[in-house]
């Protein structure tokens, strides 16, 4: 069930990856951008106050959402660790470029809990509310509550964890 119910996420997410290359603008915001062609001013201030009031009622009803780049960075460094298309709501798309500061490269954080997970592995909870497990076995690794840990990406698309300024370990994202 897990399998078929996995596999149709990833068709949903590969077809949205799809559709956000070139993204439809929406109505409200394509009603400010018509007024740009006005030339008369009078008529020019209406249209744009026609539209920014459309723009508004779509924000107060929820058919729009506004985000500034710290509120779209706070959801990437939330959300590190999962492999999400780039959808442009979070930042992704054609525009985006590698040196955008909205990009996550590393998590620097700390850990809220950490638990013994079976075989010399962990459970850690970052302060971000994201649930890791390291994927190999440590005698020397004790994160504790508090302790600094670093995310990194490591080679083919897995993750490297710096704990309490301990040796590198694999980890990877559970929740």
């Amino acid at each position: 069930m897990h399998l078929r119910y996995l596999m149709s996420l990833a068709a949903l997410c590969g077809s949205a990856a799809g559709a956000a290359d070139n993204p439809p603008k929406p109505k409200a915001l394509e009603g400010i951008v018509n007024c740009r062609a006005i030339e008369a001013s009078a008529p020019r201030l209406a249209c744009y106050d026609k539209a920014a009031a459309t723009l508004v009622d779509a924000a107060d009803k929820g058919t729009i959402v506004i985000a500034d780049k710290s509120e779209v960075q706070r959801t990437r460094r939330s959300l590190f660790g999962f492999s999400l298309p780039n959808l442009p709501l979070l930042g992704g798309g054609k525009g985006q470029k590698e040196d955008d500061e909205t990009v996550v490269r590393e998590l620097a954080t700390t850990v809220v809990s950490a638990s013994p997970a079976g075989y010399g592995t962990w459970a850690i909870t970052v302060a971000e509310g994201g649930r890791w497990r390291t994927s190999e076995a440590s005698r020397t690794l004790t994160p504790r509550t508090g302790d600094k840990i670093t995310i990194k990406r490591g080679p083919l698309g897995g993750y490297i964890a710096n704990i309490g300024g301990q040796r590198g370990v694999k980890i990877q994202r559970v929740g």
